[in-house]
């Protein structure tokens, strides 16, 4: 057993000890907070929309950096926690996203040019 296993069996028991009346329940956070593949995949859906709708091209591609490095470190997590499937599910997602948003620019570009 490794020293974090101890550590968290030692501190199971001590609570598992203590008189009934006693126990401190585990507290939970007062906010509930999205688990961060879901932060990241919201932050890279927002940053697509920001560059696909960004006047100066200079913009939207730092806006498309930012978004890619953001999709890199998405599937980073995912590969590192133990889940490649969840890993290509997310990249077949964040595609869609890119060909979404690029098709949704073009026909933006392709009505202002007719207004």
């Amino acid at each position: 057993m490794d020293a974090w296993k101890r550590l968290a069996e030692a501190r199971i028991q001590e609570w598992l000890r203590q008189p009934v009346s006693e126990r401190q329940e585990a507290s939970s956070p007062e906010g509930a907070v999205a688990p961060l593949e879901l932060q990241l995949l919201e932050d890279i859906v927002r940053l697509h929309a920001a560059a696909a709708s960004a006047e100066d091209m200079e913009q939207a591609n730092t806006l498309r950096q930012q978004a890619a490095a953001l999709e890199m470190r998405l599937l980073v997590v995912l590969e590192a926690s133990g889940r490649p499937l969840a890993a290509r599910h997310f990249a077949k997602l964040l595609q869609e996203i890119r060909s979404g948003v690029a098709a949704a620019g073009r026909a933006l570009l392709h009505n202002r040019g007719r207004g």
